[in-house]
């Protein structure tokens, strides 16, 4: 778990500020008042600062010197001294922080003593080109999202809709392989098929083919926010991003093709789309 900076400062008053400070150390640490933190790190997080603590005192009349002389008791150094806040950043020695951390919480007067991350990141917006153009993924937070997990390639996403121009060049590296039909060369990524198009399945329900590829538009631009390359640089114009970013850059899509020209479809047809993409390995369909 991340804690954003803004949240953090939007608190006023000591002992809010005291809360907030003491949540960020032990949320994002996994750790829990009167005991040490085990170490293992947030998604995509940083390893933690070796030989560096963060201590909590429960005196809030101690002093900087009361407070580097009962450290330096336990084998520990301050390093930096936050009296208004009751903490304390520690240096320990090195593969002694955990020995280090557990004797301090079983002394009176300390809360808690946790190994110290960085927990704090900017958001990671994308560069996409248009991505200034996209108002929906700004409005959820995708930036924030992204320090957490930008999607993961064996989610597969089902686009139950008009289609998808799967050839476009921000969804065509997206596109979901069905085993059954094209294997993936480990050593180059290749497929064993010149495309992807199903020979064992259908993708059209709509026409009854092999060919999802989309004759209305609206499933092309569904595709697009689910799962749309994210930063993928263009093959046009040098040093620029292409394209727009999806919500799921990494995630791959499952075309389905359901309805017509027209934007419309047969419930019989949207049944049987749905079936296909459960069979088939779909963690989400989008409908």
């Amino acid at each position: 778990m991340r804690i954003k900076l803004p949240y953090l400062l939007a608190v006023s008053g000591r002992l809010q500020r005291l809360a907030a400070l003491a949540a960020l150390l032990l949320c994002a640490l996994g750790g829990a008042p009167g005991a040490f933190a085990q170490t293992g790190g947030p998604a995509g997080g940083d390893a933690p600062a070796g030989g560096r603590l963060v201590v909590s005192f429960s005196d809030k009349d101690l002093t900087e010197a009361q407070a580097r002389e009962r450290l330096a008791r336990l084998g520990a150094r301050l390093e930096r001294w936050a009296p208004g806040l009751g903490f304390a950043r520690v240096t320990a020695p090195a593969g002694r922080e955990r020995e280090l951390a557990q004797r301090l919480v079983a002394q009176a007067g300390i809360a808690f003593a946790v190994e110290e991350r960085k927990t704090a990141s900017v958001a990671a917006v994308p560069r996409d080109e248009h991505w200034g153009e996209q108002w929906g993924p700004a409005q959820v937070g995708l930036p924030a999202a992204r320090t957490i997990t930008r999607g993961d390639p064996s989610v597969v996403i089902a686009i139950l809709d008009t289609g998808v121009s799967y050839w476009h060049w921000d969804l065509r590296e997206q596109m979901w392989v069905n085993p059954g039909e094209s294997d993936i060369d480990p050593l180059t990524g290749a497929r064993s098929c010149a495309g992807w198009i199903s020979q064992n399945g259908v993708y059209n329900f709509d026409v009854g083919n092999a060919d999802p590829l989309d004759a209305h538009g609206h499933g092309t631009a569904v595709a697009g926010i689910a799962g749309a390359a994210t930063d993928n640089r263009s093959s046009h114009t040098d040093d620029a991003y292409e394209g727009i970013a999806g919500m799921g850059g990494a995630s791959r899509l499952m075309p389905v093709r359901v309805m017509d020209a027209a934007g419309l479809g047969w419930a019989f047809d949207i049944a049987e789309g749905i079936a296909y993409a459960a069979d088939n390995g779909a963690a989400v369909i989008n409908l």
